[in-house]
């Protein structure tokens, strides 16, 4: 029974941890937006947004996989949506995906769809255990 159960939690972790992420990222992205008058990072996987604030005092950011995570960019046409990959393969390393999307918010099921001003993200992470994990700003 316990070699049953096992693995159905450490996948729920491994998704509460990814979810405790994501709401970093947005507790980062908000208090970038309280420095720089409002507006939203314009490249989240730049060195200064990462460095200052989510590693501002050396912690690491990764995934609970062991991956780095890859801040990817959604179209705002192909609202509403909802991301399927967990990972992305770009040089030939594995990194795991954050989905950010400009002008959308999040639904009650996770869906991402659109909302007006330029300032207005979604951020959304597929879990482990099926479905998605989304939060805007």
């Amino acid at each position: 029974m316990v070699f049953i159960a096992l693995p159905a939690l450490q996948r729920s972790q491994r998704d509460t941890q990814r979810k405790n992420d994501l709401n970093r990222v947005l507790a980062a992205v908000k208090q970038y937006q309280a420095n720089n008058k409002g507006l939203v990072p314009p490249g989240y996987g730049s060195t200064n947004f990462v460095g200052t604030y989510l590693r501002a005092k050396g912690e690491e950011f990764k995934d609970p996989d062991g991956n780095d995570y890859f801040f990817r960019a959604v179209n705002i046409g192909s609202l509403p949506t909802m991301p399927t990959s967990r990972t992305y393969e770009l040089g030939g390393v594995t990194m795991s995906v954050i989905y950010v999307t400009r002008q959308a918010k999040c639904s009650n099921n996770n869906n991402t769809v659109a909302n007006t001003g330029s300032n207005n993200a979604a951020y959304s992470i597929v879990l482990e255990g099926g479905g998605a994990y989304c939060v805007n700003n």
